[in-house]
């Protein structure tokens, strides 16, 4: 709770809670659920990477913490995720192909967005010097996405999850 400028910590701990499992949960979902190809699969794995140009290109007059820009934020991806799996539906045989055919692309981009996703979390991310060094500075997201991605494909989604979460408790904790 906060009362005023103070954040108690009661606040603190729900926010921790969030940042370790919540976030890693849907970062799981959005960037390597999809590694492995179905209809709904895929269509989440298109939905993150839709998502992380979203954050970039997001209007300034959008304010998530607005429960009426929320719910049309919310309404508006979850639409997307069904037109997505339309599409993925009604050409389930391109896509199949275009997984064995082009995997490596996959991952690579998948890593990638999710790296550049964390991009955000720096406030002057637009800036030309950030973007310039953004290899670098992301490095340890790239480092992450591969290795989440590599779990993902050889243990399962769980065990992905699991090493998100890890992780993630270790750097809210320490």
């Amino acid at each position: 709770m906060k009362i005023g400028n103070v954040v108690t910590d009661e606040s603190a701990t729900s926010y921790k809670i969030i940042l370790i499992f919540f976030t890693s949960i849907v970062e799981e979902f959005l960037y390597r659920y999809g590694l492995v190809f179905s209809k709904n699969k895929t269509s989440l794995l298109l939905l993150g990477w839709f998502y992380t140009l979203y954050i970039f290109i997001k209007p300034k007059e959008i304010d998530i913490n607005n429960p009426k820009h929320l719910l049309l934020f919310i309404i508006f991806f979850v639409s997307l995720f069904f037109i997505f799996r339309f599409f993925v539906g009604k050409n389930s045989n391109f896509f199949s192909s275009l997984y064995q055919r082009k995997f490596n692309y996959i991952f690579a981009l998948s890593v990638m967005l999710f790296a550049y996703s964390h991009l955000t979390l720096y406030s002057n991310y637009k800036d030309l010097t950030t973007i310039l060094f953004s290899p670098i500075i992301l490095l340890t997201y790239f480092i992450a996405g591969i290795l989440y991605g590599l779990i993902r494909i050889r243990f399962g989604f769980v065990w992905c999850c699991i090493a998100h979460i890890i992780w993630n408790t270790i750097s809210v904790l320490c």
